[in-house]
């Protein structure tokens, strides 16, 4: 249930008191997470993970059942050990009905649809901090009495079975802002629906594309700048979580036509950058800091720009074919005659954006709701089942 009337900058929290501790293996989710509640000022951002050293009880916990609900389940007894009256929610489809009722036995205070928006995870965390309804802890059914004839000789009773073994304890976390997860599993019969959860793109590590030959080409743009060094240094702050190396930080500059196809550009900022005509395909820049920057007729295919700030941007005549903007803010940019087959919007914000005349009728994961505020006309195409906000007339 959606509560649309609940802002969460005055809904009563003082965020510079909050703690959030977070258990997932995802690792756009948790960029979304980090990304949403710094917004806010909140101080800490915890990682739950197997095998760290303990810490004591204490903030919001936010619980992801996919891809493994078992660890997930695993995180929500301990934690209920720890503390009865931490608030706690999970996150997950609603497919997961064995999972989620499971979890609910368990003890939770609500549960948050997969995938999200950062709007609605901080609509469902406010709530929670301001009106904690916990959901109780389930008994089980006493079972029946036998009823035996008058006089009928009772049968000694047999020691009760021994309780099975308790789930693997999760002892706390690790405030690393790139913490190593296992893979996930492998795909099973039967598993979640696709309309239900977009598959993650397969994400390698740090290392793994730092070792990739893409990554260690020498990159010059048209008016001969060197970017090697700023990109080795950007790449060994990313390998060392930020102890080693700077981030890439651009304001403005003239990066247009440059090739950056396979470049790991994830957390950089290149607010107001002109890459115009620029080769992006299959570049990371999920998390990246893109606000007003050129895009204009750039070659995106592929690349990721999971939860990237793109507000203003210009993207129009840009070749987004199969990128991911997943939770990405787009308000405000341009993405009039952009080509976007297979792009997946799950998440992205587009208020007022402008997709007049853009094509959109082969996306994924984009919903009525991401379409009502933008800007759009009669030859906008949108997916089958949508329709243009009112009040969309000529171009």
């Amino acid at each position: 249930m959606r509560h649309p009337t609940l802002d969460p900058r005055s809904g009563g929290v003082d965020w510079k008191t909050v703690a959030l501790q977070v258990f997932t293996p995802d690792e756009p989710f948790f960029f979304l997470i980090r990304q949403t509640f710094r917004r806010l000022g909140v101080p800490t951002i915890g990682r739950l993970a197997l095998g760290a050293t303990p810490i004591a009880p204490g903030g919001v916990a936010l619980i992801d059942l996919v891809p493994d609900p078992e660890a997930g389940l695993a995180a929500i007894s301990c934690l209920r050990r720890a503390s009865a009256t931490r608030p706690l929610l999970v996150v997950a489809p609603s497919t997961l009905t064995g999972p989620l009722a499971e979890a609910r036995r368990l003890g939770i205070d609500g549960t948050v649809p997969k995938p999200v928006s950062g709007h609605e995870l901080t609509l469902r965390v406010t709530e929670v901090l301001t009106q904690p309804r916990p959901v109780p802890v389930a008994e089980p059914a006493p079972l029946p009495l036998p009823v035996r004839p008058v006089g009928a000789v009772v049968p000694p009773v047999a020691p009760p079975p021994r309780p099975p073994s308790p789930p693997p304890v999760v002892r706390g976390w690790d405030e690393a802002d790139l913490l190593p997860v296992a893979a996930p599993p492998a795909p099973r019969s039967g598993a979640l629906e696709l309309a239900d959860l977009p598959p993650p793109r397969p994400s390698s590590s740090w290392q793994d594309a730092l070792d990739s030959p893409a990554a260690a080409a020498p990159v010059r743009t048209r008016n001969g700048r060197d970017l090697g060094p700023v990109l080795a240094e950007h790449r060994l702050w990313l390998d060392s979580a930020g102890a080693e190396g700077q981030r890439l930080t651009l304001s403005g500059d003239d990066l247009a036509g440059t090739d950056l196809a396979g470049a790991l550009l994830p957390k950089a900022t290149l607010r107001g950058v002109d890459l115009s005509d620029a080769v992006l395909t299959d570049a990371r820049l999920d998390g990246a800091d893109l606000r007003q920057a050129v895009l204009s007729a750039a070659d995106l295919c592929r690349a990721d720009l999971g939860v990237a700030t793109l507000r203003h941007a210009r993207l129009d005549l840009c070749r987004l074919e199969g990128a991911s903007l997943r939770g990405a803010d787009l308000s405000g940019a341009s993405l009039i005659g952009a080509h976007l087959a297979e792009a997946d919007f799950a998440g992205a914000n587009l208020t007022g954006a402008d997709l007049t005349g853009t094509d959109l009728s082969a996306v994924k994961n984009l919903i009525q709701k991401q379409v009502e505020k933008t800007r759009c006309s009669l030859e906008t195409r949108l997916p089958p089942g949508l329709c243009r906000p009112p009040g969309s007339g000529e171009g």
